[in-house]
Parts: C-alpha cells; sequence; structure tokens
C-alpha cells in the first residue's frame, strides 16, 4: 500500500516539475516511471532530471544518480547529480535531481537508463521492463516551406469560389522525428487583420494536409495564407507563408469599352489594310488573365477567335483583324474576357458590324454624245452597294463627278465618276464623249441635205421671193434648237454665236446671190 502511494506522489511531482522520476523499489533494482514511453521531448531546453527512490534495503546510503542514453547502441552517460548534497534520504521518500541542458543528443528515439550510487555501490535497471524506450528527442521543427503549397492555392494565386466552388489548402508537411501534431492555416488581410484560423487535416498516411476553403466569405482583396504547424516535441514552425489573392468579381467589360473603328453597327473594308480591334478591360483585384476577341456571322457560326494582347502597361488590349480572312457580310464581335482568378466576363458585344471588301457598282453616261463646240453636255452617274450600301456623305448622293463638263475645245473627251460605299470601298468609272467645231458641223449638214434650191418663185407677183435656205447641224445644245428624227435638229438661220460661224454664214450668202445673178442672167437670154 506504501508503495502504491508513493508511486502516486512520484506523479504528482512528475506533472508539476516536468521532471524525469526514478524510482527505486525494494528487490526491484531501479525503475524509470517517467518519462513513460513515447514520451516527446525537443532537446533545445534544459530538463530537471529527478530521481525518487523509496529507502529501503536495496538503497541505504545513496550518493547520487546519473542518467544514461543509448545512442547507436551504447549506453552514454548524459549527465548526473552532484555528490555533495545531490540526494535527499527521508524516512517515506528519497530523491536525487539533477538540472542537465542537452546540446548534444541528436534527434532520434532514444531508450534511458538510471543508475543510483548506494555509497560503495551503484544500483541500475538490469530488467527490460524497467527501461523508458522509445523516448523521442526532437529539436528540429517540421518542415514547412511556401513551396509545400500545393494544388490550386499557391504563392500570388487567384481564387474565386465562383469557378471551382469550395478550394483545398493543400500542404506538405514533414516532421522526421516527432512526428506532425497539429496544423493550423490562419488567413489574415495584408493589412494583418486575421480573418480565419482552419485546422488541417492530414490526408490518410500521406504527408499531406488541406482543409476546405471558400472565399464567398472573404471580402476581394489580398490576403496571407500562413502554416502553424507543431510536431509532437512542441517545436513550431511558421515560416511557410502563401500570398493569395480573393477575387470573385468579374472584369469590367462592357460595349462601351470597344475603342477605335470598330463599333456596332460599323463598316470595315480590308482596302485599308489590317483593322486593329481595341478595347479597355479592367480587374483591379487579380488582374486579366486572358483576352479573346470571339468572331461570328449573322447566323451564330463561329468564324474566328483572336487572342488581345495587352499594350504595355495600360489597360487595353488589342488583336489585327484582316477582313480578307472573311466573306463580305454581318458579323458579331464579343469579348472574352477571364481574371488571373478565373471569372469570366463576356457581356460586352459589338453587334452587326458589316464586313465589305468589294468596291460599289458605278456607271456614268453623258448625252449627246456628240455636241458643237460651245454646246451642253449633262452626264449622270449612279452608285450602288449590295453590302454596306453607297456612302452618301461622299460626293453627290456618294459619287463625285461633274454633272455639265466643258465643250470649249473640240475632240474626245473622258469624263469620271468615283463612288464610294461605306466601308470605303471606291470604284472609278469612265465614258467619253465628242466636241465638234461649227464649221464641221455646217458641212456635214450640207452633205446632208444635197445642193443648193434655186429659189421659188410665186405666181401672184413679178417680183421674186427670196430664196429660203434650210440648214443642218448636230443634235444638242447649239444655236439650233429643233430635232429631228434622225437625232439632227434643224432650225432656220440665225446669227452664229461664234466668229467663226459669221464668216462661214457670210460665204454661205455670197454664193447663194451669184447663182441668183448667173439664173437671171440667163433667162434674160
Amino acid at each position: 500500500m506504501q508503495k502504491k502511494s508513493l508511486v502516486i506522489v512520484s506523479l504528482l511531482i512528475i506533472s508539476v516539475l516536468l521532471a524525469w522520476i526514478v524510482m527505486a523499489a525494494s528487490g526491484d533494482g531501479v525503475k524509470i516511471t517517467s518519462p513513460v514511453i513515447g514520451t516527446n521531448l525537443t532537446s533545445v531546453t534544459s530538463f530537471i532530471f529527478n530521481v525518487s527512490f523509496l529507502n529501503s534495503t536495496d538503497i541505504q546510503n545513496p550518493e547520487n544518480a546519473t542518467f544514461f542514453i543509448n545512442l547507436s547502441g551504447v549506453w552514454s552517460q548524459i549527465g548526473s547529480t552532484s555528490a555533495a548534497g545531490g540526494c535527499n534520504v527521508t524516512e517515506t521518500t528519497s530523491s536525487c535531481y539533477a538540472n542537465i541542458t542537452n546540446t548534444t543528443i541528436p534527434d532520434g528515439v532514444y531508450t534511458v537508463n538510471a543508475t543510483i550510487r548506494n555509497a560503495t555501490s551503484a544500483i541500475s535497471v538490469i530488467n527490460a521492463t524497467n527501461l523508458t524506450t522509445l523516448l523521442t528527442i526532437d529539436g528540429t521543427k517540421p518542415q514547412a516551406f511556401a513551396q509545400n503549397f500545393t494544388g490550386s492555392v499557391i504563392p500570388y494565386g487567384n481564387l474565386s469560389s465562383l469557378i471551382g466552388g469550395l478550394y483545398y489548402i493543400n500542404a506538405s508537411l514533414v516532421d522526421l522525428t516527432a512526428g506532425i501534431n497539429t496544423v493550423l492555416f490562419n488567413i489574415t488581410r495584408s493589412t494583418g487583420v486575421q480573418n480565419a484560423s482552419l485546422v488541417g487535416t492530414r490526408e490518410g498516411t500521406t504527408n499531406y494536409y488541406s482543409v476546405a476553403l471558400n472565399t464567398t466569405h472573404y471580402a476581394d482583396g489580398t490576403y496571407n495564407i500562413t502554416i502553424f504547424v507543431n510536431d509532437s516535441a512542441g517545436n513550431l514552425n511558421s515560416s511557410a507563408r502563401a500570398i493569395s489573392y480573393f477575387d470573385d468579381t468579374k472584369p469590367q467589360a462592357f460595349a462601351q469599352n470597344f475603342t477605335g473603328s470598330v463599333a456596332s453597327y460599323a463598316n470595315l473594308s480590308s482596302s485599308v489594310s489590317e483593322i486593329h480591334i481595341n478595347a479597355s478591360l479592367i480587374d483591379i483585384t487579380a488582374g486579366i488573365g486572358t483576352v479573346l476577341f470571339n468572331i461570328t456571322n449573322s447566323t451564330g457560326e463561329q468564324n474566328a477567335s483572336l487572342v488581345g494582347t495587352r499594350e504595355g502597361t495600360t489597360n487595353y488590349y488589342s488583336a489585327a483583324l484582316n477582313t480578307t480572312h472573311f466573306p463580305d457580310g454581318t458579323y458579331n464581335l464579343t469579348i472574352f474576357v477571364n481574371d488571373s482568378a478565373g471569372n469570366l466576363n463576356s457581356s460586352a458585344k459589338i453587334s452587326s458590324i458589316i464586313l465589305d471588301s468589294t468596291a460599289p457598282s458605278v456607271t456614268i453616261s453623258c448625252t449627246p454624245s456628240t455636241a458643237t463646240e460651245g454646246g451642253t453636255v449633262t452626264c449622270t452617274c449612279s452608285v450602288s452597294d449590295a453590302t454596306s450600301g453607297v456612302n452618301t456623305s461622299y460626293g453627290t448622293n456618294g459619287a463625285a463627278f461633274t454633272a455639265n463638263p466643258s465643250t470649249t475645245n473640240t475632240g474626245t473627251h473622258t469624263q469620271s465618276c468615283t463612288g464610294k460605299d461605306k466601308a470605303g470601298n471606291s470604284k472609278t468609272s469612265s465614258t467619253t464623249f465628242n466636241v465638234e467645231g461649227a464649221s464641221r458641223s455646217s458641212s456635214r449638214s450640207s452633205s446632208g441635205s444635197g445642193s443648193v434650191s434655186p429659189p421659188s418663185s410665186t405666181s401672184s407677183g413679178s417680183s421674186s421671193t427670196p430664196p429660203s435656205t434650210t440648214n443642218s447641224t448636230e443634235s444638242g445644245t447649239g444655236a439650233n434648237t429643233g430635232t429631228g428624227a434622225s437625232g439632227e435638229s434643224q432650225g432656220t438661220n440665225e446669227t452664229p454665236k461664234t466668229s467663226n460661224s459669221k464668216w462661214i454664214w457670210a460665204l454661205v450668202a455670197l454664193v447663194i446671190i451669184v447663182a441668183i445673178v448667173i439664173v437671171v442672167m440667163k433667162r434674160r437670154k
């Protein structure tokens, strides 16, 4: 009964002093009762080695206690109590103590033995059941570094619960001696305010410890995830830290973010070389990840997907578009922008972009095709475009030409008309007309009407009626305005509008007078 009481007292002393207890029992040598089997100790602190035993026949005159540890199969002394005053003997209990600081024992699992010197002899453990086995000395922190983070949560990773729901913070942690005891994942804002402390759970028998993380519980921003890992000996490592961005907000991408020439209902042509699609995109937290410009036709069929490239350090992303790769028609352009956390925004769309690489149809004509010098020529031009339509702001209703060209110079003249469509495509068509001088026109009329007719006389008078003549000229606007069936115009003698015409008519009059004189003279004979 007394023996059991001493054991209980010894255990109480262990819990208070965190000591090594060795109890000596009658006929049983020295029996180590503490530290118990499986105890984990750190080697970086000092220990109080306390030997408690019954003052019985085995130990009558104790002087000191010596402690040994088994290093690679060899018992090595690690410390002892002092010979003078190292042991205290009473009628009920006796104890010896020593304060030993370990700096030489490497990490490992050991067996501990103790001896008590009894004046002239030493009593030690001779029974294997009296040993303290599996004593672990571990002065090394667990291995936990930033690169130990695995999976989706990595240093400078970007997380969003909108994409994968729960994220698993996963870390590979190793402690070769005492083993991992507790793992905490501590989450703090970049300002240092703690938001959560999550307990990591070991995954089976592996070295991985993980916990589920739902970023919807946190405001968007920058967070530090720190691993607090303790081994079973009490060594702490909190050096592993990952900076992560929690971002559940889509990037900013709207239709008005498009810049440059690409806009809804725009008309584009490959005749102006490559067209740059340009958009201003912003993501405040995680930053822009990828940008795609998706092009579909009016039926919804995808025609192309162009990768947007950031322009320097600006918020602009652009891609080159060559419309020669697309048939003429109507297309829709959509931005697919992902931020680095995986949030997608595809709401920015430009509708009804017309790609038109075909020039418009241009037709020009001038009337009359042959005009008299100084006359009037009227030209008309028509422009049509089936895809983008005619650019009515160019020229006159999309056509640039001269409606009434000059006829002051004789010869063949070329009149051109240029038309443009709304996509910027243009085409020029031409026609010709002739301008003739008045003398040529008169001679053509004379040859067409025959020789000069003799003057006609009337029966009611003796005097003759002055002869009348008929001249033919080319059709068009000139001195003669009548129009015949053959396209020529007829009219009475009028004074020519030009000096050359006056001389021609004077010559004609002289010829007529001479002819009349000859006729009169013949009749008198």
